[in-house]
């Protein structure tokens, strides 16, 4: 049920981004007032036991990968010369595990505001948002995360750096995702032409997990290609995601227990903006790292 909530949200943005094409058209100035992101991928989530300087969890019991949907949208307005305001949906629903076990990841989303002050050249601001997930096993009551923090982004002549740094924190019945946890994010994006981009970004999360506060740790690394051929009105993309997630035992100081997560996605992207280039310096241009997948994954998955 929870999933087909996530579903109706994401066709409410994308109907509430299409309908704002209308309204860029009519702006006059130089500096676009309004732009906006939709995206749409198709992904397969792999999951592999321990690994990678950790050892497993436990919670999977076998390695498999799972079909996944996505949806990302967005919406950018600046409401005054040089200051403007962002808001941002992200859904992913999971297909069912192969294997029996009850206790995985059925879906994430969550809602995010950013209110910005941007020039030529740079922009800085502050982001904030609220999210939930849905399990099919022990902590099915309640499930939710929040964040918080500050952003940036530099516009250079052949792309863009992006940082951005805050605090994530969740509850579930048991603590078992992601909690307290000081979070940042740097990466680049870098144009080929003005219509085919390359992105790479790293972000890494600590925190705690579980009521008795084990120190807990998140790394993640992105790369993505993103091309508009030339006729088309939308983009086509790849991304691959690694996510490695896991706690540090405060009884056994060599060890850390945890999972690795290595996600495969393709898909479509719905921009304002003549070219690629032009909708990354355009309204509605931001993003954030994969927090729903930070904290879900962490409640279930890693457990």
């Amino acid at each position: 049920m929870k999933s087909q909530n996530y579903l109706g949200a994401a066709s409410a943005m994308a109907l509430l981004c299409v309908s704002s094409t209308a309204i860029a058209g009519e702006q006059a100035s130089d500096q676009q007032a309004i732009g906006y992101r939709i995206g749409l991928a198709f992904a397969g989530v792999h999951n592999t036991l321990g690994g990678i300087g950790i050892e497993s969890s436990g919670g999977v019991s076998v390695a498999d990968t799972r079909p996944t949907v996505m949806f990302d949208g967005t919406l950018g307005y600046d409401f005054a010369p040089n200051w403007g305001i962002q808001g941002d949906l992200q859904a992913a629903a999971l297909g069912k595990p192969d294997v029996a076990d009850g206790d995985r990841t059925n879906a994430y989303g969550h809602g995010a505001v950013h209110l910005y002050h941007r020039t030529d050249s740079f922009l800085v601001g502050a982001l904030g948002g609220l999210g939930i997930h849905d399990d099919r096993g022990d902590s099915n009551r309640e499930m939710n995360y929040w964040f918080a923090g500050a952003e940036g982004k530099l516009l250079t002549g052949w792309g863009s750096v992006f940082a951005q740094a805050g605090y994530l924190d969740s509850y579930d019945r048991y603590d078992e995702g992601t909690r307290e946890a000081p979070f940042a994010r740097l990466g680049i994006n870098y144009f080929l032409n003005d219509n085919w981009s390359v992105k790479l970004d790293g972000a890494y999360a600590g925190g705690k997990k579980w009521t008795d506060n084990l120190p807990n740790r998140v790394f993640d690394f992105n790369v993505e290609s993103e091309i508009r051929p030339e006729t088309w009105p939308v983009s086509l993309f790849a991304r691959y995601e690694f996510t490695q997630i896991s706690y540090h035992a405060l009884d056994s100081d060599q060890y850390r227990y945890g999972e690795n997560f290595h996600t495969v996605m393709v898909g479509l992207k719905f921009r304002s903006g003549a070219t690629l280039r032009e909708a990354d310096r355009a309204p509605g241009s931001l993003d954030l790292p994969s927090f729903g997948k930070w904290v879900a994954f962490n409640a279930n998955e890693i457990e």
